[in-house]
Parts: C-alpha cells; structure tokens; sequence
C-alpha cells in the first residue's frame, strides 16, 4: 500500500509562505506613516543589503525611522556617523533573498 501524501512535498509551499507573508504587509500599506517603527527598520535594513550591501540604512527609504541606533564613529570625526536599524538584522537579511 502506498502512501497518497508525500510530507516532504509540503514543504515547498510552507517555506514559501513563511517568507512572502512578512514581505506582503508592506505593499498593503502604501503610506510610510503607517507602518510601524519595528517594520520601517526591517524595511530599511532589507533595502540596505540588497541595494548598498551593507546594514547601514542611511541610504535608504526609511532612514527617519525612530528605531535607529547611531554607530559610535560620530566620535570620531575622520569616519562618517553611519545609522543602522536597532532591531536584529536577521529578519532582514532573510526578506532581502526574495527581494
């Protein structure tokens, strides 16, 4: 007897899932006010790497987001002050694959 369902077969459409559904909330909303500070810097972190391929968001569309962090080069005055997201760039680099 054979077995109709293969699990293995599934979880094509399950990974598939899990990464174009965070990427889906953002073409709802085209307004960048709406979108809370959390997802404004994944946002930014996303378009940082594939763009600039780096994790400093200064270049990007969401640089005013109010989750930033300023990196401790703005002491030194020979190197720019760079801006990178203060949430962890996990999410981000991962979203950044499909994009």
């Amino acid at each position: 007897m054979r077995r109709h369902v293969r699990p293995w077969a599934l979880c094509a459409p399950i990974v598939v899932l899990i990464i174009s559904i965070p990427m889906l909330r953002a073409l709802r909303v085209s307004d960048y006010s709406q979108i809370s500070d959390t997802e404004q810097s994944i946002l930014a972190t996303v378009q940082a790497v594939v763009e600039h391929r780096t994790l400093a968001i200064e270049g990007t569309d969401f640089r005013e987001t109010n989750s930033r962090i300023v990196s401790a080069s703005e002491i030194n005055e020979r190197f720019p002050a760079h801006m990178y997201s203060r949430q962890p760039p996990m999410m981000g680099v991962l979203m950044s694959g499909p994009y």
